[in-house]
């Protein structure tokens, strides 16, 4: 069992103190299930009728007939639940906090609708025996994502996380906790826009996050950019998406790394927008959330980034500014945070200021990104105003074609006059996922050792092997170009070769890495950082692996 945070020290399979109530809000659309099971006694194996009722996460208890006064409860997210159909009667197993409950029934189809219910909330243990796992799709550096099918032939997407990897980083319990998050979040949503999470399964090695499988690409992407979409169609994603938030901050959670690349075109259909990857998803009632400061450079909210300055906690205005910058980069093609180098990304995000170019669009819709991405939360439109906005009731006529890929201004510039020649260095069109985090603690490291101030650190991005040895040849390629340079500088114009001694200042020289090459239909190295690598606290920036990606990228012999 991995999730420890279920195990309360002297605490019994119940909690019967602070009995959660519920508002009425709280039972909207939420099916609340009551039922009579007999429980067998720990002790003298007495046998007992109870009312056990379900409501979103928990299970309460009390005596038969008296359904007001509730006895204990128990929040299902860390229960483990296994079900057994015996001679003598039908079992529900539950595991909490080390002890374990049985509840029979002789009710076949009462036992069937409770299995379903629970299956939905608690952790189970039979994946192998009821899919079939098909081929990855994705992977992370502690996760991969594959198809599986059930018995039925129906198609899923499985995340598996391996136990062994999280028992590793797991020191200071973030991990977990974030996990767990992660977990809880997309159990309560159930919303077209938004991932559907149907069970979590786990064995002795791995966990599994058993989801929709969504057939299409992420919002900005090759395929994607194929089609061409009328302004309806624009509309339309706009208000799934900003509907999807919206349900988002009703459950009081916090997505914290809205971007492109968690929105997927369900179908490659604009007007079907599903937003994914809540591996950073927060609640706003959490006293102290897992790594606070989080998110992907040239997409978080300023107070996201001034986290570890302010110590003030933010709230779910930070999304709506992550949003904001999400519709600028589908509609003008470019992040206009996006610099050469991770730390000017950051710079220019944390002050917020950016320019809206002449376009075709209307006014209403410059003024809609101009309010959500204001960088004071205060003074940011709230999702409740973002979709009544007066852009949403403003005709235009125009056709709409999506980016292929996300850069910088400066070459959305260049390629914007038909200079499809310039040479860029690799690094200005990279949109790696970074997340970057602060200590959560004030432990020293070989980088800060006797320092006892936090200290903010930026996390290395992984490559592939092909990128590894892509950068190890440039390596080479750079040091050999510099010792060419070197030997032709020891000639004179007239061929002589000069004395060592009149070229003094190329003894301690150094060569930066540095290399121009020719971009033709790059795509991006899709291996970007995710929440998984948030464990890493104390990695400095490398700067040569932010000068590669996996791109289809072309040595240009004849650049000047």
């Amino acid at each position: 069992m991995i999730f420890s945070k279920g195990h309360v020290e002297n605490q019994e399979f119940w909690n019967k103190t602070d009995i959660p109530t519920f508002e009425q809000e709280d039972f909207q659309n939420v099916q609340v299930l009551m039922g009579n099971f007999t429980k067998v006694g720990k002790t003298f194996k007495q046998r007992c009728v109870r009312t056990y009722f379900l409501v979103k996460q928990f299970l309460l208890y009390s005596d038969v007939g008296k359904g007001n006064q509730i006895k204990g409860f128990v929040q299902l997210d860390t229960v483990y639940c296994q079900f057994h159909q015996f001679e003598q009667g039908l079992e529900i197993s539950l595991i909490n906090n080390g002890y374990q409950i049985h509840l029979y029934t002789d009710d076949i189809q009462q036992y069937n609708i409770w299995v379903e219910a629970l299956s939905n909330c608690c952790i189970l243990s039979d994946f192998d025996k009821t899919y079939k796992l098909g081929a990855q799709i994705g992977q992370g550096s502690f996760s991969t994502v594959h198809q599986c099918q059930n018995k039925e032939g129906e198609t899923y997407a499985v995340k598996i996380i391996k136990k062994q990897t999280i028992k590793q980083i797991n020191k200071n319990k973030n991990y977990e906790e974030q996990l767990l998050n992660e977990i809880q979040a997309l159990r309560m949503f159930n919303h077209p826009n938004i991932l559907k999470l149907y069970r979590v399964y786990e064995n002795q090695s791995n966990i599994y996050l058993l989801t929709e499988y969504i057939d299409g690409p992420e919002l900005v992407s090759q395929q994607s950019s194929k089609k061409v979409y009328s302004q309806e169609d624009l509309r339309i994603m706009i208000i799934n998406i900003l509907s999807a938030i919206e349900q988002i901050h009703l459950q009081k959670v916090m997505h914290r790394d809205i971007k492109p690349q968690n929105i997927l075109l369900n179908g490659n259909d604009i007007q079907r927008p599903v937003i994914i990857d809540f591996g950073l998803a927060a609640f706003t009632w959490q006293k102290q959330i897992p790594f606070p400061q989080c998110g992907s450079p040239g997409y978080s909210a300023p107070e996201v980034l001034k986290y570890e300055e302010s110590k003030k906690l933010y709230n779910q205005q930070c999304d709506i500014f992550s949003i904001g910058i999400t519709l600028f980069v589908v509609l003008y093609g470019y992040n206009p945070f996006k610099q050469n180098d991770l730390k000017q990304t950051i710079k220019k995000n944390t002050e917020a200021y950016f320019e809206i170019p002449a376009s075709k669009y209307p006014k209403p819709l410059e003024n809609l990104i101009c309010q959500m991405t204001k960088k004071y939360p205060k003074d940011r439109i709230t999702i409740s105003e973002a979709l009544n906005h007066q852009f949403f009731k403003t005709p235009f006529f125009c056709q709409i074609s999506l980016p292929k890929q996300i850069v910088s201004k400066q070459y959305h510039d260049i390629n914007a006059k038909g200079e499809t020649h310039i040479h860029m260095h690799a690094s200005m069109e990279m949109d790696q996922g970074i997340h970057y985090v602060s200590q959560a603690n004030t432990q020293t490291t070989p980088q800060n050792v006797g320092n006892k101030n936090r200290t903010i650190s930026i996390l290395s991005v992984p490559i592939s092997r092909k990128s590894q040895e892509y950068l190890k040849q440039q390596e080479i390629s750079s040091f050999s170009r510099a010792s060419n340079e070197k030997e032709q500088n020891q000639f004179d114009k007239f061929g002589i070769r000069l004395p060592s001694k009149t070229l003094p200042q190329q003894k301690n020289q150094q060569y930066e890495f540095e290399d121009e090459y020719q971009l033709n239909n790059f795509e991006h190295d899709n291996n970007f950082v995710d929440q998984e690598h948030l464990h890493k606290l104390n990695f400095s920036i490398n700067s040569k692996l932010f000068q590669t990606s996996k791109l289809n990228i072309h040595k240009n012999d004849n650049c000047l």
